[in-house]
């Protein structure tokens, strides 16, 4: 359940510092060998990673994980609850059941998003060659919809553009699903977040420090006041 979208829609960007620890956070792995630990300093309730075919789900209490529920490879309304808003399939080079709309068991993927999930939006997604299938329901049928004019898909939902970037992370070079905010700015990755996160706030201390400011005796209503003002005027203070 994402119990703070309502406190993070309609935002141009996201604090650590200030706004809520996410809910969710969404790693699909596919050069790295990511940890759970990477992610504790994010303080979100609970973490998915998609490596090599396989969902990896953590919970986290007080900062620490605390649970890992069974690696599987599919999403189960009975053990997940919500039906999610959007689902994203990676391109199989070997089975194509993205589009398989076989009925019987076990159903193939189309069908069952489709007919007995109803997801709202789903996509597949060619890492290969970059591309980007959106399909929305629409009178219980999925409709193949396009792109704008900067080849993006708005999502309603998370009032987010959904595109492909060209570019290399980590090991791999290629195409990636990006998202973007109303005004266009590409949205950094979470890990990529909470570093420039960590790096605003060790620039802050340090020019307190400069100016004679004892960082550790700042009241902490300050200090949020201090990190929204960086964080909106970046371009001109200490940065």
């Amino acid at each position: 359940m994402l119990n703070l979208i309502k406190c993070i829609l309609g935002k141009e960007g996201f604090d650590f510092e200030i706004d809520p620890p996410p809910d969710l956070v969404l790693e699909v792995d596919l050069t790295s060998n990511t940890k759970a630990e990477d992610y504790q300093a994010s303080a979100a309730g609970e973490l998915w990673i998609y490596r090599r075919s396989n969902l990896q789900i953590y919970h986290f209490v007080s900062m620490k994980v605390s649970e890992v529920v069974d690696i599987r490879k599919s999403y189960k309304p009975n053990l997940e609850g919500d039906i999610p808003a959007i689902v994203i399939e990676f391109l199989s080079d070997t089975e194509g059941g993205e589009y398989s709309v076989k009925r019987t068991y076990p159903p193939g993927k189309w069908f069952f998003y489709e007919q007995i999930l109803q997801i709202p939006i789903y996509i597949i997604f060619n890492p290969d060659g970059g591309l980007l299938e959106f399909y929305q329901l629409e009178n219980e049928r999925y409709e193949l919809k396009q792109p704008d004019e900067n080849g993006c898909h708005w999502v309603e939902l998370m009032s987010l553009f959904l595109g492909t970037w060209q570019g290399t992370k980590e090991a791999r070079s290629g195409y990636w699903l990006r998202w973007w905010d109303t005004a266009g700015n590409l949205l950094p990755w979470a890990v990529e977040q909470i570093a420039q996160e960590r790096q605003q706030k060790e620039r802050l201390i340090a020019y307190l420090q400069s100016q004679g400011v004892d960082p550790n005796n700042l009241p902490y209503k300050y200090w949020v006041v201090l990190m929204r003002f960086v964080w909106i005027k970046r371009s001109h203070l200490l940065f």
